[in-house]
């Protein structure tokens, strides 16, 4: 998700709207019959889509879905923890389903609530036969731009294609449970066919690729434009610079960002092990931070003083949030990938150390505000921490709760472990799924087995108890004494 920098919140889709397009797609519902997941969907979550570009016009691009037990499906757009786009019209067009027989399959629709958002479910109905398949089209200008991030979900013109996963695929309705739904084991694959003549980009080469979950699959990310900028090598794998529009990198600005991003990735590799794709695609934008993705990421321009931080945080999420999430501490995606990446960007002297010191050591900057008053550890965070405002809360109190957890796991392991060896552990063993708290210490004990338990219990399950400036800063400063925060190479 976005750096710490970014202020961001959610608009809702109007309930309006969602009528609107229930009445559109079926007249055997009047869009407010509530829905539950059906039980006998049955256990074999293997779904396959397949996106075939055509041409670069909305109609010209066909999306399948071949289900092979599911009976409810969800329309976009989806809920994925990030600030929510403005639903304006229908998304979904010339919507038809099949089944292996090749009977066309009628449906009823009906309201609800993932997440931030309302969304309308397919209730499939009568006999059907096993696989099904659901084609579809979708119309890039019914959801709008987000007020706060400043980004389209789902951007087309005769050049150029952006596509948010949450925003293209009909997923199947798997659970009430906002973590199930997203994390519950799926075998995904996904097929692009690109017969336009702009280049495919935010993909594997070969425009397959698979997911294990529908959290992954949300947080896929699709580009299309005439050429990339700038290609790059790093951690192991090759990397491509994009811009949403002409002019936001300077060009003879490329190679020296390319030489650092290079740098950034192959430290991660180091830390985390080798990334999932042939090629990281990274597409500069005029937004408020960055924003991750499946493969690729997009990232605001380079005018920002945070600039290589962002970089370094959106490369991270590779690893922490969408490959390996959590169950019990909504925190934790952004809380630890701010203080991973900062660590980064330090250390690599691609951002300024004492700025960062004033950053981390000073305590949350509204802890005396009332409404502040939540537990890192409080579900309601997974849903209402950007619409409510709460999001700074997760990033800096989060990032705070690390360094307090790194000391702890140095000073343990007399300086053979840190922080950042506990995650690399627990997004390898949790990749394609998420972990339970019990988990997470289980984690801390193969690691010098610190004594953390103080600082969950108060610092994360609490609410309203933060890190007092006098124990961040000395945590800082001894943390510094034990080289967490040595530089290396240098800013070029």
């Amino acid at each position: 998700m976005m750096s710490k920098t970014f202020f961001k919140k959610i608009t809702f889709f109007p309930l309006f709207g969602l009528l609107i397009m229930s009445a559109l797609l079926s007249g055997c519902s009047d869009g407010t019959t509530p829905v539950s997941p059906d039980e006998s969907n049955g256990s074999d979550h293997r779904y396959t889509y397949t996106v075939a570009i055509n041409a670069l016009h909305k109609d010209s691009i066909l999306f399948s879905l071949t289900a092979y037990s599911s009976r409810e499906f969800v329309l976009p757009y989806h809920y994925f923890d990030n600030p929510v786009h403005q639903h304006l019209d229908t998304v979904v067009h010339h919507l038809s389903i099949t089944d292996s027989e090749n009977r066309t399959i009628s449906y009823s629709t009906s309201m609800v609530t993932v997440g931030a958002t309302q969304n309308m479910v397919l209730n499939l109905e009568g006999t059907v036969s096993y696989p099904v398949t659901i084609t579809y089209t979708i119309d890039p200008n019914a959801i709008g731009k987000d007020e706060a991030l400043g980004l389209d979900a789902a951007q087309l013109t005769d050049s150029t294609l952006l596509y948010l996963g949450n925003a293209i695929f009909i997923v199947p309705y798997l659970s009430t449970s906002l973590e199930q739904f997203w994390r519950t084991d799926a075998q995904i694959n996904v097929s692009v066919h690109n017969r336009s003549s702009a280049s495919l980009f935010g993909i594997p080469s070969n425009g397959n690729f698979t997911c294990k979950n529908i959290y992954e699959l949300l947080f896929a990310q699709l580009f299309m434009c005439k050429s990339s900028l700038y290609s790059g090598y790093g951690g192991g794998i090759q990397f491509t610079f994009l811009e949403s529009e002409d002019g936001l990198i300077p060009p003879d600005s490329f190679s020296t960002i390319g030489s650092n991003f290079t740098s950034i990735l192959n430290m991660i590799n180091i830390q985390y092990g080798n990334f999932f794709n042939d090629n990281l695609t990274v597409l500069f934008s005029k937004i408020g931070g960055g924003l991750e993705g499946l493969f690729s990421f997009i990232q605001r321009d380079c005018s920002d003083p945070s600039f290589y931080y962002v970089l370094a945080h959106e490369a991270l999420h590779q690893f922490t949030g969408i490959r390996c999430g959590e169950y019990d501490d909504p925190w934790w995606k952004e809380g630890a990938t701010t203080y991973l990446s900062y660590l980064v960007a330090v250390r690599l002297r691609l951002f300024p150390k004492d700025e960062f010191r004033n950053y981390i050591s000073k305590r949350f900057a509204f802890s005396d505000s009332s409404s502040f008053n939540v537990a890192l550890s409080d579900p309601w965070l997974r849903t209402n921490m950007f619409s409510s405002w709460k999001w700074d809360i997760i990033y800096t109190k989060g990032a705070q709760v690390m360094m307090l957890l790194d000391y702890r796991t140095r000073i343990a392991s007399n300086n053979n472990y840190s922080v950042e060896d506990v995650m690399s552990y627990l997004v390898k063993q949790f990749d394609g799924s998420a972990f339970h708290r019990n988990d997470l210490l289980d984690a801390f004990k193969r690691f010098g087995n610190p004594d953390i338990q103080d600082i969950f219990n108060t610092y994360i399950d609490i609410a309203g108890e933060h890190p007092s400036d006098s124990l961040l800063t000395a945590t800082y400063e001894k943390l510094d004494s034990l080289g967490a925060f040595g530089e290396m190479g240098g800013i070029q």
